[in-house]
């Protein structure tokens, strides 16, 4: 026997089928290859993915992406995430959230609509002056140098905000780098 072969999980036809009818109990749908990590493995097993649909006691010409849900439909299922949850639902909490953000735009129009309240993001760092200031001294005294820009997780934001990467390497108390430009033109 070969070591690769003894690391391989083997999948049975058994298996296989038990997970596709458990996922269809779940979400009430016929579910696509993509969505299995082993979908590779079943198709060797079964030859397509249809073959095992069928295996499974589905039928993959009434395999529909989505399931047709109404407006209605949408509002009781965020309503009762809501009662159950005792908080509103996030997009991702759902698996028909591409659903309900085509049908009403977005996922916060639909928590307005179903009466509900909109999740508020995660609190956002504040980034100033001083924070980029001490992250160029904490990198220096780190690395022996300032970092350059392609260096530092958040040169953007501190482009933005000191209008030049070498105005906040000054501000930080380091001399900037020549650029590889003007080496080459020091050079010559």
């Amino acid at each position: 026997m070969s070591l690769s072969s003894v690391h391989k999980k083997r999948y049975t036809k058994s298996y296989f089928i038990e997970e596709i009818q458990r996922y269809y109990q779940r979400y009430q749908r016929i579910p696509c290859a993509r969505e299995f990590r082993w979908k590779a493995s079943a198709i060797k097993e079964f030859g397509t993915w249809n073959h095992l649909l069928i295996q499974a006691g589905l039928n993959p010409k009434n395999k529909q992406r989505t399931k047709k849900y109404t407006r209605s439909d949408l509002i009781e299922k965020v309503q009762l995430f809501e009662q159950v949850h005792k908080k509103s639902p996030r997009a991702v909490d759902v698996p028909w959230r591409t659903t309900a953000m085509n049908e009403f735009g977005s996922w916060n129009n639909l928590l307005m609509e179903a009466g509900l309240e909109r999740r508020k993001p995660g609190p956002t760092k504040q980034y100033n002056e001083t924070f980029f200031i001490e992250a160029v001294q904490l990198f220096e005294k780190t690395h022996g140098e300032p970092p350059t820009a392609k260096q530092f997780r958040w040169s953007s934001t501190a482009i933005r905000r000191f209008g030049t990467w070498n105005r906040l390497i000054e501000q930080a108390g380091f001399t900037p780098r020549e650029s590889k430009a003007q080496e080459i033109k020091g050079d010559v």
